[in-house]
Parts: structure tokens; sequence; C-alpha cells
């Protein structure tokens, strides 16, 4: 009997907490589902002109001595702030910080990803160009002219 009552008890207990969920289409709160189609185009020509910038920083020169990681923070810094109207769109829905904070990181990681990469390709280029250029003869000037 005493094992009858702890079963019904702890099932009780269960289903009283199953309804204590709270709703989360609430008023108020944000859901995935919320952000218009406007929205979404807004934050996609954002997107593209971040995208723009880089490939505008990439068509530039890219130093052949400096480091690529350097270049790359130079690269990336130049075009932050193409990705502040992102985060005021994401804002002004008031989609939470974490998962706004989420996806421009993302953003940024891909883009830092990338640019290294072409950075790299590049200055390797610039390596094998110059290696593949005969060296200067360097005359000493006590050797006669011939």
């Amino acid at each position: 009997m005493n094992a009858r009552l702890t079963a019904s008890l702890c099932c009780a207990l269960f289903l009283f907490g199953c309804q204590s969920v709270p709703d989360k289409g609430a008023r108020g709160t944000w859901t995935e589902s919320t952000l218009s189609e406007q929205t979404l185009k807004k934050i996609q020509a954002d997107s593209f002109d971040y995208q723009q910038c880089l490939h505008q920083q990439l068509m530039g020169e890219i130093p052949a001595e400096t480091d690529e990681s350097t270049v790359t923070d130079m690269i990336l810094g130049r075009c932050e702030e193409r990705l502040k109207p992102i985060k005021a769109t994401f804002d002004a829905e008031k989609v939470p910080d974490d998962i706004s904070s989420r996806y421009l990181e993302k953003k940024r990681s891909y883009a830092k990803r990338n640019v290294m990469r072409f950075v790299r390709s590049v200055q390797a280029a610039q390596a094998a160009e110059a290696a593949s250029k005969p060296a200067a003869i360097k005359s000493s000037p006590a050797d006669p002219p011939r």
C-alpha cells in the first residue's frame, strides 16, 4: 500500500510539474518564427554589404612581409562597422542578445577563415614570384668590367 501511495504521489507531482511549464509563445517574447520576410531581407542585404567590404579590402595591396593574422585582423577591422546594422535589426526585432551575438560571431568566424585563406594564398604567390626571379648579379668594385 505504501509503495502505491508513493508511486501515485510521484506521478501526480510529475504531472503537476509538466503543467507548470511557461508558455513559449507568451506575448512580448521572441520566437524564431516572428522575423518578417522584410527583416530577413534587410539582414541578408547588410550581410552582403559586409561581404562586399571584405572583397574590396582583399582587392587592395596585401603586404608579403607582414604576418597573415595581422593582415587578416586589419582587414576585418576595417569592415567591422558593417556588422552594426545587423545587430540593430536584431535589437529592433527583440531577438535575444545571445542569439544575435552568436550569429555575428559565426559571421566573423567564417569571414576570418576565408580572409586568412585568401591572404595566405596571395602571400604564397608573392613569395613564389620573388623566388622565381633571378637574383641580380652583384659585382664588387675590385672586379674589372668585362
